[in-house]
């Protein structure tokens, strides 16, 4: 049986817009940590409170070409490259936070080991990080992880990428028959969208927030759409057309009412939003989304493709002027925080990511 892949991967025009509007989404909810006056606004408390709802769209995200890489190189015998799956994502994750680690270890030892002035809470904070065990790093302790707190994300995408390819060799393996596999994925999501209603109703507002039981399932309603598109015809390109700017709409108005601290968001606030966003993404596979010029504009995408580095580095960032230019005037702190947000993640994006991803190393070991 061959081993050459079942097609090629494909850009799909558009998802770097959606990394925009996230981690613009993401950056905006952060903000009040270097400009104060902020708290006080009430016409910006909203973009606050809901911000977390950019880390849900990179999760949908994840999970839809996490699933569309491994179905899009899957072996003409059905088995799923995971050598190849693996080298590519640590290579896509891990230097870029390496590298962040070491440069945030420097300032620390030079400033002070936060939050509590411990050098062993910083190490903990590498290792969390490194072993991906960051969010419950942060469960067990909320200021432990002050300065990389955006990072305990990507523990629970870790550990996606680790139990996904399992449940796909299950799926389509062992139970061999496309309809069974697209019914249990059918079922699964409202399964875990109850569990994660039931951790925020008695374990709290954390634990829904941070546990991988709870947030995994905004990436199997990713990894969903990726199958349902690429595996099946049950998607209509018109009906998707059609469904598209209501999803924005619906995507719009959860974010303009979410609070993570009321129950709405986890009794199906978060599962309409996942949905929308899920219906956008199958719309942009199509080529039917009404409003893909917009997300494809020059600007969108190339903060899209740097998203990831400004993603690691805005919390570090705004902690940063916030201990050392008290005395700047907010305007300036806005800009100099985007300034430098902006150079960081396109210094992480052209000198660390990519160089790592084209190197012969990575490239040889994805062949």
């Amino acid at each position: 049986m061959s081993d050459e892949p079942v097609r090629s991967d494909a850009t799909i025009a558009g998802l770097d817009g959606i990394r925009a509007i996230a981690v613009i989404v993401v950056f905006l909810s952060h903000l009040p940590i270097a400009i104060t006056w902020l708290e006080t606004q009430s016409w910006f408390n909203q973009f606050r409170i809901a911000g977390f709802l950019g880390v849900n769209m990179f999760f949908v995200l994840s999970g839809f070409l996490i699933t569309y890489k491994l179905l899009s190189t899957q072996h003409t015998d059905g088995r799923l490259a995971l050598r190849r799956f693996y080298i590519s994502r640590t290579a896509r994750i891990m230097p870029a936070v390496i590298v962040f680690l070491i440069v945030h270890l420097i300032y620390a030892v030079f400033f002070d080991f936060p939050p509590s002035g411990r050098a062993s809470d910083e190490f903990i904070m590498i290792a969390a990080t490194i072993f991906q065990f960051a969010n419950y790093a942060v469960l067990s302790n909320t200021e432990l992880l002050e300065e990389n707190g955006a990072l305990w994300s990507l523990s629970v995408e870790g550990h996606f990428y680790i139990l996904w390819p399992f449940v796909m060799f299950l799926l389509f393996r062992v139970l061999k028959k496309l309809s069974v596999a697209v019914a249990v994925l059918m079922t699964m999501v409202p399964l875990l969208y109850m569990w994660l209603a039931w951790i925020f109703h008695n374990n709290g507002y954390l634990s829904a927030y941070l546990r991988t039981d709870a947030r995994i399932v905004s990436l199997v309603v990713g990894a969903l759409g990726a199958v349902l598109w690429m595996k099946t015809t049950y998607l209509s390109p018109l009906f998707l057309r059609m469904l598209s700017l209501p999803a924005v709409l619906a995507m719009v108005v959860i974010h303009s009412v979410a609070d993570g601290w009321e129950p709405f968001v986890w009794d199906g606030g978060m599962a309409i939003f996942d949905i929308a966003t899920m219906i956008v993404l199958l719309a942009l596979a199509q080529g039917v989304f009404p409003m893909v010029n917009a997300l494809t504009h020059t600007a969108m995408a190339w903060v899209g493709k740097i998203s990831y580095g400004l993603y690691i580095w805005q919390i570090p960032v705004l902690t940063l002027l916030n201990r050392h230019a008290e005395q700047l005037h907010q305007l300036f702190t806005f800009v100099a925080a985007t300034a430098l947000t902006i150079a960081l993640g396109a210094f992480s994006y052209y000198w660390v990511e990519q160089p790592v991803r084209r190197s012969r190393f990575v490239q040889r070991g994805v062949s």
